[in-house]
């Protein structure tokens, strides 16, 4: 087994989760298709899986920024969409752990004219 486990940290821990995958389930092949189902930018130079477990990463943190989902809530939402291997042992990658980006109102730059 070729098991890769991905740490992913957004905005110096603003969001985080890790992502573990069975690269000889979840093959370059599917990499590919999910890179090249949507317009990505991608560096076609680097490592296939990587690329694409990024991709994974930044729509974890999608969803889970505009819900109060536990993981198996942002795993569940996650498999909805399409272009994307779903989560599970089956497709050899599965979403380990995760902690969701928290909006705070004095993170907000606010300009107001009044007249």
């Amino acid at each position: 087994m070729a098991k890769r486990t991905y740490e992913f940290d957004y905005q110096c821990g603003d969001a985080s989760c890790i992502i573990e995958v069975d690269t000889k389930i979840f093959t370059e092949e599917i990499a590919i298709q999910a890179l090249t189902f949507f317009d990505w930018d991608w560096d076609k130079e680097a490592d296939i899986i990587s690329e694409i477990i990024k991709k994974y990463a930044l729509r974890i943190f999608q969803i889970s920024a505009s819900a109060n989902y536990t993981l198996k809530g942002i795993i569940r939402s996650f498999n909805d969409h399409e272009g994307f291997v779903p989560f599970g042992k089956t497709y050899g990658i599965q979403l380990k752990e995760f902690e969701k980006y928290e909006f705070a109102d004095y993170c907000l730059d606010v300009q107001m004219t009044e007249e």
